[in-house]
């Protein structure tokens, strides 16, 4: 019976995380161009996110908004030696942070052979 209990407390997920105007703001600056344009074109989720009204539902859809930022930011707001960006994204930098996924890679590195 332990092990059942056990097994529900792993799997819960925290559910609609919730984010500041400037957290969203943050993260809309600092999203690939490309990305950005694509989403603003097409209203996909994460535009809803960062600029409507809708919530994250979990984890997993915070990820996919992670994942769109800048190959730097991705670096530097996984790294915890590297400082927040001075000026008025600084609290917001620091807050997401705190909000990050545990299991949430970063930045992915290939592998390139040699020649």
């Amino acid at each position: 019976m332990g092990n059942i209990k056990k097994y529900n407390e792993f799997g819960k997920i925290n559910e609609n995380i919730k984010l500041t105007d400037k957290e969203k703001d943050f993260l809309w600056s600092k999203m690939e161009l490309n990305k950005r344009k694509r989403n603003k074109e097409k209203e996909t989720d994460i535009f809803k996110y960062l600029k409507g009204d809708l919530s994250i539902p979990d984890e997993s859809e915070f990820e996919k908004v992670l994942n769109s930022l800048e190959y730097s930011m991705k670096k530097r707001i996984k790294n915890e030696e590297s400082k927040a960006p001075k000026g008025k994204y600084e609290e917001a930098f620091n807050s997401l942070r705190e909000k990050l996924p545990k299991n949430w890679i970063g930045v992915k590195f290939s592998r390139i052979p040699k020649k």
